[in-house]
């Protein structure tokens, strides 16, 4: 379970108590979110709607008395009070808006890295349990078999399974809440079937066989959707980080040279400040395009 929250000053269990009388306002508020109590339930953080809007007031109105805390004393120090009294309302507002905007969107957000994670392994677990099935092992112990196996979120979302089941939960139903509780479309289609399988009594193996058929064949086309992308981003990465600061600083001086002006030094700094931050920029990009079956984290 979640216990830390980004721009939440405590932590979880100390943020409830702390947050306790917005509850009111919150209540009224979770009506806007219909989303947020599937959001958390899937993001593992195991409170209610009511009381995380709660927290994320509470969290705002203690950033905002902070922030203008900060602001006054710093325009008190700079002994121009009246001059700089705007700074306050123009820095904290929007910084505390910001923040409470983050905490709403904070569990969605997390479902859906958990639901790249969940994607990015599903394939070699589900392989694993195909060979499991076709040598013979039952289902239960190929599920808790996946459990053990090193495939990330998908070897804790069946860890989850299979305590449910040595609880005395049914597999059926076990694995049912298991498809629920999971933000993965794939994973919850995997989780689907088998329940179906179980209940229906049919043939596992196959409906494993056909599943890893079609999520090779998904990721194939995820992969190759990625690299015609690639192409576009790389003409676009030419011309905005290497050909465009290197023909402009060739015209600048070409242009400066007719005009019998001269260019500031500070006009090359600025421009290697904007490659740099483009770099950066599209760097990180780049690697949010990256399918998860791929990626080297």
């Amino acid at each position: 379970m979640t216990d830390i929250i980004p721009f939440v000053p405590f932590r979880l269990a100390k943020a409830k108590k702390m947050s306790e009388r917005f509850r009111g306002l919150a209540s009224k508020a979770a009506k806007s979110f219909p989303n947020l109590e599937t959001e958390l339930l899937q993001s593992r953080i195991d409170i209610t709607p009511v009381e995380y809007i709660s927290i994320a007031l509470y969290s705002t109105a203690f950033w905002f008395i902070a922030i203008n805390a900060i602001m006054i004393v710093s325009v008190a120090a700079s002994g121009q009070i009246v001059k700089n009294l705007y700074l306050i309302p123009m820095v904290s507002l929007p910084v505390t808006g910001m923040s409470f905007l983050y905490l709403i969107s904070f569990p969605m957000m997390t479902t859906r890295f958990r639901a790249k994670l969940l994607d990015r392994d599903l394939l070699f677990a589900l392989r694993h349990a195909l060979i499991q099935v076709k040598s013979g092992v039952t289902l239960f112990d190929t599920i808790a078999s996946i459990a053990r196996g090193g495939y990330g979120t998908v070897s804790e979302e069946f860890n989850r399974v299979v305590r449910d089941i040595n609880a005395g939960v049914p597999a059926a139903d076990a694995l049912e809440r298991a498809g629920f509780e999971n933000p993965s479309p794939p994973l919850r289609q995997v989780i689907w079937q088998l329940s179906n399988s179980l209940k229906a009594g049919s043939d596992i193996a196959l409906t494993l066989d056909s599943l890893v058929a079609e999520f090779e064949k998904e990721q194939l086309n995820v992969i190759q959707k990625y690299g015609k992308e690639m192409n576009t981003w790389t003409m676009m990465y030419m011309m905005a980080g290497v050909i465009m600061p290197s023909l402009g600083i060739t015209f600048i001086i070409v242009m400066s040279s007719f005009f019998g002006g001269s260019v500031s030094e500070s006009v090359f700094y600025l421009i290697l400040v904007f490659v740099v931050f483009f770099q950066i920029f599209f760097l990180s990009f780049m690697k949010t395009k990256r399918p998860m079956s791929i990626s080297s984290d």
